[in-house]
């Protein structure tokens, strides 16, 4: 978990370096691209020393896909911007509950692996499907 926050550390002192770079659509993409490539490290299990090599490349692009499309979120009309939060947060928090829910079945039934694979077709596509400006 440690090396998580560290990708997270990453993200904050380069997020503006980042955000220049690529812009919102990109650094939405790029984090959801990095998440899926660092599930495939963790599926694979080649080596010991890629778990938090993989975990830090978790973190930070994470932290590059959640917080542009919860920038986005706060950033509607002001007419939109309370239910538009609200939704967001609501839909984290439901699909982590039932994620946890269906992984626990699939992990005790087909181990860790399925799970890192499914995560990591997701994550890109959840993030190529954003529509951010």
């Amino acid at each position: 978990m440690g090396t998580f926050a560290v990708g997270g550390l990453i993200y904050a002192s380069t997020v503006g370096q980042l955000v220049n770079l690529f812009g919102q659509r990109g650094l939405a993409i790029g984090g959801g691209g990095l998440c899926g490539i660092a599930y495939l490290m963790l599926a694979t299990g080649a080596a010991w020393w890629l778990a938090p090599i993989a975990v830090t490349m978790i973190g930070l692009g994470f932290y590059a896909l959640h917080n542009t499309l919860q920038t986005n979120a706060t950033q509607m009309t002001p007419q939109a911007r309370g239910t538009a939060v609200a939704v967001f947060s609501a839909v984290i928090y439901l699909a982590q509950t039932a994620g946890v829910a269906v992984s626990a079945l699939v992990f005790d039934r087909l181990g860790a692996a399925p799970l890192f694979v499914a995560t990591a077709l997701a994550l890109p596509a959840l993030a190529g499907g954003s529509r951010l400006s």
